[in-house]
Parts: structure tokens; sequence; C-alpha cells
């Protein structure tokens, strides 16, 4: 039964017991197909428990078929494997353990859409064992040419320093680098996040973030001045996030760096 023709039939069913009726035969078939060994429906089969999984039922036994589907060399495989460890798993499950070397080998892959998937992924699901094997690789990406990877690169490299605290002091090079010449409002947004994370979990490096003051009022000034601009406007508002997330940055820093300027004032004289 295709994906379309299972949520049809779910939605027509007129008691819960016809719904349940139906979900177990469809899951009975599911684990059939599982079991052949040239299995060319196993990503339309993850596709359809994704959608049995929404409905609250048990999908457990689809697991280490998302595996496979991340270790295809196809692209399409690749992404319903990772959409359905992200929602099919979590940081608690042994299963997860298996992943890293599959993670660690898209992120060195050729195709930026390909990286993106397993950045995502440890940025949903990464356990702290995990996070700590792949940081220097996340490190590595976010000094990538291509804008798109150093977002999604420092949106995992939160993860990373939620679950490992003491990594913190490894991304903050990094992402102080971005607040130079950085453009784009993505990667700006992103490690803005990132900076405030670091500065919640380990206040002491606060004072590496003072020289990024400049930088946040700068972009604010400009977002606050800027006309009409298509790609980031909302409701006449120039990316409101952004101004939020610089906004919150300069609220956190400013009051410190005054402090420190005018105790070296007094300290001089």
């Amino acid at each position: 039964m295709k994906l379309r023709d299972l949520i049809k039939k779910i939605r027509e069913a007129k008691t819960a017991a016809e719904e349940r009726a139906i979900v177990a035969k469809e899951c009975a078939a599911i684990r059939g197909s599982f079991g052949e060994k040239d299995n060319f429906a196993r990503s339309p089969c993850i596709s359809k428990l994704l959608y049995i999984h929404m409905l609250g039922y048990p999908t457990a036994f689809g697991q280490m078929e998302c595996l496979k589907l991340i270790i295809s060399p196809y692209y399409n495989d690749k992404r319903v494997g990772y959409l359905g460890l992200s929602l099919l798993l979590d940081e608690k499950q042994e299963v997860l353990t298996l992943v890293t070397n599959s993670l660690q080998a898209d992120m060195g892959n050729s195709n930026q859409y390909i990286v993106s998937l397993a950045l995502s992924a440890i940025a949903n699901i990464a356990s702290a064992g995990i996070a700590r094997d792949l940081s220097a690789d996340v490190e590595k990406l976010m000094a990538s040419p291509s804008p798109f990877i150093r977002k999604k690169s420092t949106l995992a490299a939160i993860r990373i320093v939620r679950k490992c605290p003491d990594l913190c002091e490894n991304y903050i090079s990094k992402v102080r680098g971005y607040y130079k010449t950085e453009k784009n409002h993505g990667v700006l947004l992103a490690a803005s996040s990132l900076v405030l994370e670091i500065c919640k979990l380990r206040p002491k490096y606060i004072k590496e973030f003072y020289p990024i003051i400049s930088f946040c009022c700068r972009v604010l000034k400009a977002l606050v001045g800027a006309g009409f601009v298509p790609e980031y406007d909302i409701n006449g508002v120039c990316d409101p996030f952004l101004q939020v997330r610089m906004l919150r940055i300069i609220r956190l820093l400013g009051p410190e760096a005054v402090a420190k300027r005018r105790k070296g004032y007094r300290h001089d004289a």
C-alpha cells in the first residue's frame, strides 16, 4: 500500500478498532518487506512508519532499517533515513551508537545537502558520546565556504555544547570569526544562539565576546534602517528574529564591557 492510500484508508476508518486493524495489517506487511534481501521498498516503508508513529503506534522495529537507509549512496534514501532517525530514535537509544561512523562519513561528503542531513541529525538527537566524537568535525565545517553548511554546523555546535559544556572553549574563536565579515542572516542568527548558549553554560567566557559588541550594534543599526528587503521582510520589519538576537547579545555583553572599561579607567587614573 502506498503512503497516500494508507493515509486515505486510515482517515476513512469509522472506529478506533478499525483504525488499529488497518495499522496492524500494514505494520505486518512492512515487517515482511524488511525481511527481504534486496528491499527497494525500504524508503517508502519507513515513510509509512513515520506516519504511523505520528498517530501514536509503536514503530521500534523500524529503527535498524533507518540505519540501513543512512548508509545508502542515494540522497533520497539518506533523507528518509535521517528523518526516521530523528523521529523514531532519541539519544537514550543504544542503536544510536551505531550511526556515529555514518554521520562522520556523510559530514565529509562532497554534496552539501548530504552534509546538511548529518549536521541536522547531530543538532536534533546527538548524545553526549556522539557530540564528543564528532565535535572536531563540526568545528571544521564551521569554516566552510558555504553559508548553508556554516549555518547547519553552528546549529549542531549548539547541541554539542549543551551535551558537553566542557567543549565550549573549542567554538569561541570560530563563532567570534563570524562577527567580522559574515553577512548571511541565517549564519548570524545561528551564531548568536551559540554565543548566548556558551555564555549561559560557561559565564566565565562572557569576556571573550566583548569584541563582537560593536559588530552587533552595526548589524542592528543596519537592520533597523533597512528599507523593504523581500528576503527578510516580515510585516514591514527587516528580519525581526536577528534583531532580537542582536539585542539579547548587547544586553548580555554591554553592561559587563562597560563595567570593565570603567574599572580600567579608574585603574589608569
